[in-house]
């Protein structure tokens, strides 16, 4: 008889096929591809895009970038090649939902110039921060129109001129900043507003504090001197 036939008997495991350890993590991640996939190309999917702003809107930052020389600020991000939605890349903007502005922060930003009059076609402006820089001129009397706003601070300009009548009828203001310019005339009637900031000092502001500030009950900063 021929030597006896031993039958070897192997047993599959991950440590005899290292590579069949990883097929379930890789169908994992294939699933995961797939199913990332569907959601793109679904029709029921909807994708949030960029939309342009209202004319009106874009021509007042135009306007404005314009005529506060923006070559010259210290970031103009967005404003040159950010495309016609400000809402997503422009420096300083911030907005609440699509083509709506609230909050335009350009603080210590070497704008030197005027702010147009135009400007004030930003109806939506919540918080305006323009402090630290090099802005001449005045204050439009359009910014009469900011029926939302809520912060005025224009402090550490050369602005002149006269505080703008309008600003007492913008009944939400909590807070005005225009110290360290060159304002000159009288305080406009504020007895109105909200205020808790009302800071004015070095200007050159004449005549006497109006009545109506008695009634800023909720005053908590004032400074006129």
């Amino acid at each position: 008889m021929g030597a006896p036939y031993h039958a070897r008997i192997y047993r599959s495991s991950s440590s005899s096929f290292p590579h069949l350890a990883s097929i379930p993590s890789l169908c994992l991640h294939l699933l995961s591809i797939i199913i990332v996939v569907i959601i793109i190309i679904h029709p029921n999917h909807h994708v949030v895009e960029s939309a342009p702003a209202d004319p009106i809107t874009l021509a007042a930052l135009l306007d404005f970038a314009n005529s506060t020389n923006m070559l010259s600020w210290t970031s103009n991000y967005g404003w040159i090649d950010g495309g016609d939605d400000p809402c997503i890349l422009w420096k300083g903007i911030q907005c609440v939902a699509q083509d709506v502005i609230y909050r335009i922060d350009l603080r210590d930003n070497n704008l030197r110039g005027t702010i147009p009059d135009s400007f004030g076609n930003l109806v939506s402006l919540k918080v305006l921060l323009l402090s630290n820089n090099r802005l001449t001129g005045t204050i439009p009397s359009s910014f009469g129109n900011f029926t939302s706003l809520e912060t005025l601070d224009l402090e550490l300009n050369e602005i002149r001129g006269t505080i703008p009548e309008g600003i007492g009828r913008l009944f939400s203001l909590e807070t005005i900043k225009l110290t360290n310019n060159m304002i000159n005339g009288t305080i406009p009637d504020l007895g109105n507003l909200p205020l808790t900031d009302l800071l004015l000092s070095n200007n050159q502001l004449t005549g006497t504090l109006p009545d109506s500030l008695a009634n800023l009950v909720s005053l908590s900063h004032f400074d006129v001197a």
